[in-house]
């Protein structure tokens, strides 16, 4: 599928800055989510210009879905419009209502929906991380402090083990998304700090125990 849209100049070109590597990409995806990139190769071209073509890439993409049998769900489908303006000092995204357009699929019935569109600073979950498009992180931290306040108040309550509670503390809930992040190491503290001092709590150590020791390698 990512074959096709590619051979169709879907996607995007980049250069990185440092290594000068070029990078190409259409898109990524896992089992059943999947996420696409297009833009265009005129960086002169206004966003909402680029609206029309991005609508070609969305139509040729639900094509290929439907002739392997699939469908897009519209209702847990977003998408961005991303683009740039000169401040005279810098450049700033463009706001959504600057850039007005939408997008549309055919559902089921062959009847057009328009796709529900947000803002560069609103974050959208994908694969399980909460991603805003102009790179801030305040609902994914968000996220991961109401999981680790959960944590929190179930290890609080339950008989646990010494051994269990330490081996739970770093749960999946919260130890996937993490790599997706890039939480300083204060973010990352006062993030987990609830689970972390329940957990502390639980196992009969001191709230203030050393993390490089708390965390530091089995071996030692």
């Amino acid at each position: 599928m990512f074959q096709v849209m590619d051979r169709a100049d879907h996607g995007i070109l980049a250069i990185t800055a440092m290594s000068l590597t070029t990078l190409s990409l259409v898109g990524f995806a896992f089992v059943e989510d999947a996420d696409l990139v297009d833009g265009s190769f005129d960086v002169d071209i206004p966003g909402e210009e680029f609206i029309k073509g991005f609508q070609s890439a969305m139509d040729r993409w639900c094509g290929i879905l439907r002739a392997t049998d699939g469908m897009i769900a519209p209702d847990k489908s977003k998408w961005f419009l991303i683009d740039f303006k000169w401040t005279g000092s810098d450049y700033v995204y463009r706001s959504l209502q600057e850039m007005p357009g939408e997008i549309t699929l055919l559902d089921r019935n062959n009847i057009r929906i328009p796709l529900e569109r947000l803002d560069v600073s609103v974050a959208a979950e994908s694969l399980g991380v909460w991603i805003a498009m102009d790179g801030n992180q305040d609902k994914q931290i968000d996220i991961m402090k109401k999981k680790a306040q959960v944590f929190a108040a179930q290890i609080s309550t339950k008989k646990v083990s010494r051994n269990d509670a330490l081996y739970f503390f770093v749960s999946k809930t919260l130890e996937y998304p993490m790599a997706a992040t890039r939480l300083a190491e204060d973010q990352w503290n006062d993030t987990v700090r609830p689970a972390l001092q329940a957990t502390l709590n639980t196992v009969g150590m001191t709230k203030s125990f050393p993390h490089k020791v708390l965390y530091c390698p089995d071996l030692y």
